[in-house]
């Protein structure tokens, strides 16, 4: 397969360029979750406290087979915060 793709790896559409696969999700619940953590940006947010906001329940509740996908994306947030 490696070789089967060298073209398109090379090509001047994909060499060079930052390759990200993801998919975007817009939700109500991703949507809260996301302003809780920022309106509580001075506070000494951390992944407990998060977890046990019914914001991330409503998010987890929503998106059940993707519990982890969903906390390591406030990993990421929380991380982001402390270097905004």
């Amino acid at each position: 397969m490696l070789i089967d793709e060298v073209d398109v790896f090379f090509s001047k559409d994909f060499y060079g360029n930052i390759y990200t696969p993801s998919a975007k999700l817009k939700d109500p619940t991703i949507i809260e979750l996301t302003n809780y953590i920022w309106n509580n940006r001075n506070s000494k947010l951390t992944l407990q406290i998060i977890e046990s906001t019914n914001e991330y329940k409503a998010c987890c509740d929503r998106f059940k087979d993707w519990g982890e996908l969903i906390k390591e994306a406030v990993k990421d947030m929380l991380a982001d915060l402390t270097n905004f």
